[in-house]
């Protein structure tokens, strides 16, 4: 039994041995896992264990390089650690371990900072075990109301243009943005820019969104903030962006990981428990966001 990098070669076979997994039912839609445009030669889409021919377990890894903070890091999302149950209760005893097997490849780079964003609570508990931290155990909740803009202030001095055309946002980030930018296009999840008035500074943002069942009917959306260049600008101006929402969207809920904005953002929010997990000796879990992640390759939150 050995531990193998998936690359190209191995990929239909992992992608069979992911359909055939009981645990995610009916769920076909591996794709987006092997293809993604910031992918780096050198680091593998995942890794396999394998047993002669037979893969026997998996781990996706969506590696990508990052400067944060002004230095290079290296970035890799978990997903999709799966074992064979009827492999592992085969082995008895031998069994046990065998997922952390998977992941120690990862944590044996060098400036690396791993997440894992959608742990269950089996896997929460085995990361925890190997010196993972908790990213996030809050979420931020907002309802919006369709044209409310936020009650009138004294003064212009809260004035912003706010945008969610993707053709004229990208010539107005800088070069780190704008890889963010180009890196994430074609992806779904969308993008705005909210720019102020008066002092020409702007907040660049993505998010993805997803139904609201009891407003399925009328096509209510949920809004899952990802990334934000400037949170304090943001929070600023937050109900001129939410009361463009339903019209850009029919989006009516907005929600985020509570770290993403430290600031408050507003009274009617309400909190929701999380676990989002992270590994690294170079970042503090307030300089981590959810890009170059499954949050934005599966639109999931």
């Amino acid at each position: 039994m050995i531990v193998r990098e998936v690359q190209e070669d191995l990929v239909p076979k992992v992608q069979q041995f992911l359909c055939d997994v009981k645990a995610f039912g009916t769920f076909r839609h591996w794709g987006p896992l092997f293809d993604y445009s910031w992918k780096i030669a050198e680091f593998p889409y995942g890794y396999a264990l394998v047993d002669g021919e037979q893969i026997c377990g998996f781990l996706g890894t969506i590696y990508a390089r990052r400067t944060i903070n002004g230095k290079s890091i290296l970035s890799c999302n978990m997903t999709t650690w799966v074992i064979d149950e009827v492999y592992r209760t085969g082995l008895g005893k031998a069994g046990k371990g065998l997922g952390k097997r998977l992941v120690e490849p990862t944590l044996a780079h060098k400036n690396v900072v791993v997440t894992n964003l959608t742990p269950s609570l089996p896997s929460a508990k085995s990361c925890e075990s190997m010196g993972f931290r908790h990213l996030d155990s809050e979420q931020m909740v907002i309802p919006i109301f369709p044209g409310f803009r936020g009650w009138p202030r004294s003064g212009s001095g809260r004035k912003a243009e706010i945008s969610f055309k993707s053709g004229g946002i990208s010539s107005c980030l800088n070069a780190k943005e704008r890889k963010v930018f180009d890196d994430h296009l074609g992806l779904p999840c969308k993008h705005f820019l909210i720019t102020s008035s008066n002092s020409g500074e702007y907040c660049y943002g993505i998010f993805t969104t997803g139904p609201i069942r009891r407003l399925r009917s009328i096509g209510g959306k949920v809004l899952n903030l990802c990334y934000l260049s400037n949170s304090e600008l943001f929070a600023r101006h937050f109900w001129s962006f939410a009361g463009l929402l339903w019209k850009e969207d029919r989006i009516a809920v907005v929600r985020y990981d509570r770290r993403l904005i430290p600031q408050p953002v507003s009274k009617i929010a309400k909190s929701v428990p999380v676990t989002r997990l992270f590994h690294s000796s170079d970042l503090e879990a307030s300089q981590v966001d959810s890009l170059y992640s499954e949050l934005v390759l599966y639109n999931k939150y």
